[in-house]
């Protein structure tokens, strides 16, 4: 609920109680569940992969966002607004197009973060 709060601020409770309310599953990147972004998704009108990665989460702003993680999201966002095949390839060439291009951040930088860093990485980045 902690890691909630700090995210979600007075919104914590409310996420908290869906999340509890149906299984969850954990995302590639453990610190996010299904029903967490299930949430976000249904109560904050999200249409595209950037309203939830890059504004309504800090996976984006963190530098935590992975291609696993993107990919997982666009699958969620896919089954959640019902989306074409064709649709979720075209929301995923937008979404790596606008980080390449406002960002400078690429497919290929994405890829490197799926291998999880090592303690001492990990430390490192997290003191500054």
């Amino acid at each position: 609920m902690a890691e909630l709060f700090e995210r979600y601020g007075t919104d914590a409770e409310a996420i908290a109680g869906f999340i509890a309310a149906g299984p969850d599953v954990v995302l590639p990147h453990a610190g996010y569940s299904v029903r967490e972004l299930q949430f976000l998704i249904r109560d904050e009108a999200v249409e595209h992969p950037d309203d939830l990665l890059l504004r309504r989460t800090t996976l984006a702003v963190s530098g935590e966002l992975s291609l696993d993680m993107m990919d997982a999201v666009l699958d969620l966002l896919a089954q959640e607004k019902r989306w074409t095949m064709a649709q979720r390839a075209s929301e995923r060439d937008r979404f790596l197009t606008l980080l390449t291009g406002r960002h400078g951040v690429d497919q290929d930088m994405l890829s490197v973060r799926n291998e999880p860093r090592s303690t001492e990485c990990d430390t490192t980045a997290k003191s500054g």
